[in-house]
């Protein structure tokens, strides 16, 4: 039985876009840069966050990570 791919957040450190798919979006694009700069938040979930520096909120199952905030030196989330 084939077990369901996961839903992911992801983020670029570039131009702050947000992403949920199941593999890494595609680097074309970012309207900062480049290339967009994608790090994984966490899986998707029922939960939501919001960053206390950049104003992003994303739903994720647990607290997304901390790296990556583009007006911080790292993303500071609290549970809405």
């Amino acid at each position: 039985m084939n077990k369901p791919k996961l839903l992911k957040v992801y983020y670029c450190t570039e131009c702050a876009e947000l992403e949920v798919k199941t593999a890494t979006p595609k680097i074309r694009g970012c309207k900062m840069s480049s290339f967009h700069k994608w790090i994984i938040l966490g899986e998707r979930g029922p939960d939501k966050y919001l960053c206390d520096n950049c104003g992003i909120k994303v739903n994720t199952n647990d607290i997304p990570t901390e790296i990556g905030c583009r007006k911080g030196t790292s993303h500071k989330w609290t549970k809405i």
